[in-house]
C-alpha cells in the first residue's frame, strides 16, 4: 500500500491523480509496484533530508525537496544561514523555480533581507555585468494579459521579454518597458541566457 504520508497528498487534476508531497511529486498509478517504488523513494528522501539537516548541508536539504516546495524548505532553514550561503542558495532556488509570481510576497521579503554580502546572489560573470550597468537601466517584462503582469523578473533584452510574452498565448501578449535606477535592481542573472533583472518595484 502507498505510504500514508503520500496517500494523504493525492490530488486529482484534469482527471489525473498526482502525488503532491514536498518530497515526491509524480503521476500516481494505483498498483503495487508503483506503490513500492514511491514508498522506497520517499523513505530514502526522508533519511537524506534528516542527514542533510544534521550535517548542516543546506543546499542538499533544499534540493531534496521537489521544485514547488523548495522555497518553503529554504524558509524553514534560512535562520541557520550566513550571508553568502543565504544569497547563493536563494539565487539557485529562484533560477530553478517556475511560476515565481505565485509567491511574489515571499520572494520580495527574501530579496529585501538585511543579510551581509548581497553580492553573493550573483556569480562572478553576473556581478561583472551588474557593476557595468549605467545609473539608469531600461528593462522589459513580457507577460500574458490578465494573468501575470505583476512580477519581479524583467530582462535587459526586449527580444527575450517579447518571447516570454508570446510563448503561451500570443494573442494576449503584453510588454512592460521601464527605465529604473540601477540602485533599485536586486540582481542580474544569466544562468538561463535570459539577461534577467530582479526588480522589486
Amino acid at each position: 500500500m502507498l505510504h500514508p504520508d503520500l496517500k494523504a497528498r493525492l490530488k486529482t487534476v484534469d482527471g489525473m491523480v498526482f502525488i503532491h508531497h514536498p518530497l515526491i511529486v509524480s503521476i500516481y498509478f494505483d498498483h503495487e509496484q508503483e506503490d513500492e517504488r514511491n514508498n522506497k523513494c520517499y523513505e530514502w528522501k526522508l533519511k537524506e533530508v534528516a542527514k542533510a539537516n544534521a550535517e548542516k548541508c543546506w543546499d542538499r536539504y533544499v534540493f531534496m525537496h521537489e521544485r514547488p516546495y523548495r522555497l518553503d524548505a529554504f524558509i524553514v532553514i534560512m535562520r541557520h544561514l550566513d550571508g553568502p550561503v543565504y544569497w547563493s542558495l536563494l539565487s539557485d532556488i529562484w533560477t530553478d523555480a517556475e511560476g515565481n509570481s505565485r509567491n511574489i510576497k515571499y520572494w520580495k521579503k527574501l530579496f529585501k533581507a538585511k543579510m551581509p554580502h548581497p553580492e553573493c546572489i550573483m556569480n562572478d560573470e553576473e556581478l561583472k555585468v551588474y557593476r557595468s550597468l549605467p545609473d539608469k537601466v531600461t528593462i522589459y517584462r513580457g507577460y500574458t494579459k490578465g494573468l501575470n503582469r505583476n512580477g519581479l523578473s524583467y530582462s535587459l533584452s526586449k527580444e527575450k521579454a517579447e518571447w516570454f510574452a508570446r510563448r503561451f498565448y500570443p494573442k494576449k501578449a503584453g510588454l512592460i518597458t521601464l527605465t529604473v535606477d540601477k540602485s533599485s535592481i536586486v540582481a542580474y542573472f544569466n544562468g538561463r541566457n535570459e539577461e534577467e533583472i530582479i526588480y522589486l518595484g
